[in-house]
């Protein structure tokens, strides 16, 4: 994992992101987006870009623990 990343991702000890943090995530999907013209696709992209960034920090993290 990037040092930069895994020194900023904070999880809990349940491995969930703390929510300062997916906060943090939320507002960078929403940068992702911020181009998109309609704004109901916008929330819809936002949503999932948020979701696949979760897994994916989830993954990154549960691997480096095994």
């Amino acid at each position: 994992m990037n040092s930069y990343i895994e020194n900023r991702i904070l999880m809990n000890n349940d491995g969930e992101l703390d929510e300062k943090y997916q906060g943090g995530l939320w507002d960078w999907a929403g940068d992702l987006v911020h181009d998109v013209g309609d704004e109901t696709l916008q929330e819809d992209l936002q949503l999932q870009i948020y979701y696949a960034m979760q897994e994916i920090f989830d993954a990154l993290y549960k691997g480096k623990q095994s």
